[in-house]
C-alpha cells in the first residue's frame, strides 16, 4: 500500500510540474529576433536651436535635414541632422529586411521596424545591427509590406530619396554557423509534496509543507543563428517574422505538448476503492 501511494505521490508531481512548465512555455512571448534582440537603435540628441520653423516639405532642399551615413564592420549608422525645427513633424521608418542569400537579394521579408520622428533640431542616430543574415537597412517614408520585391509590394521611398548612400544591402556575416542545436535548460519546479494516508475503510490524501523539487526535462530544440546563403522564408512565417522576428511553433508544440502530459498523469490518478 505504501509503495502504491508513493507511485501516486511521484505521478501527481510529475504531472502538476509538466503542467506549470508547459503553461510557462505556451504564455511567455516570443523575442523580437531569434537572439530576443532588437537589429535597431534610434536615439535623439536636441541642439537646443529655436527660431523660426522651417516648412518639413522644403527641409530637404534646404539642407534643413542631412544624412550622414557610416558602414562599420558591426553596424550600419544612419546620422539624420535637422539644422532648425520642423514645422511639421517628418514620420519614418527604420526596416530591417531579410535577404534569401546565396546571391539573391529578392524576395525580401520584413524582420522589425522601428518608428523615426523628425522635429526638433538636432541628431537623430539610426543603428542597424548587423548579424549573421543577408539582409537590407532603410530609412523610409511610407510602407513597410512584410514581403518586398521589384515586381512586387514595395516599401515607402528613402527618407532621402536621392541618397541610395542611406540604404544598405548587407550580404551576411562570415564564418557563421548555419544550424546548430542547443539545450534550452527549463528551471526546476518545487511544489508542495503530497502525501497520500491511508486508514481503515477510507483513503484520504493530506498535503504537507514539505517542498519537493521535480527534475524539469532538458529540452533540445534547434537554433539557427543565420547563414549568408540560407534559403528565404517561406509564406507561411512572413507574418510572424513582421510581428516578433521568429516563428515560436515549435516552442508552442513542445509547451502543449508538455501540457496533455501532465493532464494525463493526474487524471491517471484514482483513489483507490473503499473497502
Amino acid at each position: 500500500m505504501h509503495r502504491s501511494h508513493s507511485l501516486r505521490t511521484r505521478r501527481l508531481a510529475l504531472g502538476v510540474a509538466a503542467i506549470g512548465i508547459g503553461s510557462a512555455m505556451l504564455l511567455t512571448p516570443t523575442g523580437a529576433g531569434a537572439s530576443g534582440e532588437s537589429r535597431i537603435d534610434v536615439e535623439f540628441t536636441a541642439s537646443g536651436i529655436g527660431g523660426d520653423c522651417v516648412p518639413a516639405s522644403t527641409a530637404l532642399l534646404t539642407r534643413t535635414l542631412m544624412a550622414y551615413p557610416d558602414n562599420t564592420a558591426d553596424a550600419f549608422v544612419l546620422r539624420i541632422h535637422v539644422a532648425k525645427p520642423l514645422c511639421d513633424p517628418i514620420d519614418a521608418t527604420a526596416a530591417v529586411y531579410k535577404m534569401p542569400g546565396g546571391g539573391e537579394a529578392w524576395p525580401q521579408t520584413l524582420l522589425e521596424t522601428k518608428a523615426v520622428r523628425l522635429q526638433a533640431a538636432g541628431d537623430t542616430v539610426v543603428t542597424f545591427a548587423k548579424g549573421c543574415d543577408p539582409t537590407q537597412f532603410d530609412v523610409v517614408t511610407g510602407a513597410t509590406p512584410p514581403v518586398i520585391s521589384p515586381t512586387g509590394d514595395k516599401h515607402g521611398p528613402l527618407l532621402f530619396p536621392t541618397d541610395t548612400g542611406t540604404s544598405l544591402q548587407f550580404p551576411g556575416g562570415t564564418g557563421c554557423v548555419t544550424s546548430t542545436t542547443a539545450p534550452t535548460t527549463i528551471p526546476n519546479v518545487v511544489l508542495p509534496s503530497t502525501t497520500l494516508a491511508s486508514s481503515t475503510g477510507s483513503s484520504t490524501t493530506s498535503p504537507s509543507t514539505t517542498p519537493t523539487t521535480v527534475q524539469a526535462p532538458l529540452l533540445t530544440t534547434p537554433v539557427t543563428p543565420g547563414t549568408s546563403d540560407g534559403p528565404g522564408v517561406s509564406d507561411e512565417e512572413v507574418q510572424d517574422l513582421a510581428t516578433t522576428g521568429a516563428n515560436s511553433g515549435p516552442l508552442t508544440m513542445i509547451g502543449l505538448g508538455l501540457v496533455l502530459m501532465g493532464t494525463a498523469f493526474v487524471i491517471s490518478i484514482r483513489r483507490p476503492a473503499t473497502r
